[in-house]
């Protein structure tokens, strides 16, 4: 949007430059009348094209220029998201997981989400072996995290050249949040934070609570 306005007034400036110029040298000419003789009008033609033939070239390659780069962030874009949706697949897949080994925790069979849910209400007492797995999971979600805050990032620029794209950043947040916010609480109280803080590195810790909103209250 912003590029199109740039442009659109590139060429309005270069019009307007191109018709002062001829009409200033007319008239320091003394020549004021308006003319009928096609050939002067003709020679008003070439002269304005003159001018705006190379504005115009420079404009289009421009454009080109925006274009390519649009195209090459439109591919980091898509490549962030995809990356980040295989992530979410597998943390998807491994909070589905059904535990079997009664070392992880007394509510053998279950969930692993399903244990998460009961521990963090207070049902039951998670072992050593099960904060480990909750803290491990946490670090997928800090990955997963520092992801989507570096995709969202991204989007800040898209609104910075249109503002009506502020609902995709809004759309993305209020996404992320929803899906993992509250598990990402449970997590962090299970495991607890000391463990937490060993397992994720201070960038993923931030980006979990920035996009999770991790160190609000459940």
């Amino acid at each position: 949007m912003r590029t199109s306005k740039f442009t659109l007034f590139l060429l309005l400036v270069g019009i307007a430059a191109a018709n002062f110029l001829y009409f200033t040298q007319m008239w320091t000419s003394g020549k004021t009348a308006l003319s009928s003789d096609p050939n002067l009008w003709g020679a008003y033609g070439s002269f304005i094209g003159g001018v705006l033939a190379p504005l115009s070239a420079f404009i289009a390659s421009y454009l080109i220029y925006k274009n390519l780069q649009l195209d090459s962030y439109l591919k980091s874009l898509e490549i962030i998201r995809s990356s980040i949706s295989r992530l979410d697949e597998q943390i998807y897949l491994q909070l589905e997981t059904i535990i079997t080994n009664p070392r992880i925790t007394e509510h053998n069979g279950k969930k692993i989400i399903d244990m998460i849910n009961q521990l963090a209400i207070g049902n039951g007492k998670a072992t050593e072996e099960f904060q480990t797995l909750c803290a491990g999971l946490s670090q997928n979600l800090g990955i997963l995290s520092h992801s989507v805050s570096n995709y969202l990032d991204l989007l800040l620029d898209i609104e910075a050249n249109n503002k009506n794209s502020h609902w995709m950043i809004e759309t993305e947040k209020l996404c992320w949040i929803s899906r993992y916010s509250q598990t990402s609480k449970k997590l962090i109280k299970i495991a607890t934070t000391e463990r937490i803080k060993e397992k994720l590195s201070t960038q993923q810790l931030a980006s979990l609570i920035k996009v999770m909103h991790a160190d609000q209250p459940i």
